[in-house]
């Protein structure tokens, strides 16, 4: 999937799988994990290290969906909060 694609904001994001592919901070960068958790501005994510919160405004993301399929998109492109973004996409 493309991250233009606009059906890909409104997805849930809980209980997906993520990386960190690019970040501002390099530390980010390469972190794996399964999200339990969102905010308008961060990510929290369940990796083998722990549980790290992730803001969505300084990386991009890979999402693995639960049949596998991939996507890559801008943390920026999320900063709503989880319920005004998937609202959006019903009205």
């Amino acid at each position: 999937m493309k991250e233009n694609s606009v059906s890909l904001i409104p997805f849930e994001f809980i209980g997906l799988h993520v990386e960190v592919i690019e970040s501002s901070n390099q530390s980010l960068t390469g972190l794996k994990g399964l999200i339990i958790g969102e905010t308008m501005k961060t990510f929290v994510i369940l990796t083998d290290r722990g549980r790290k919160i992730i803001p969505k405004d300084v990386a991009k993301f890979k999402f693995i969906t639960k049949d596998g399929k991939t996507f890559e998109i801008e943390g920026q492109k999320l900063l709503k909060r989880p319920e005004e973004r998937l609202w959006r996409c019903c009205f």
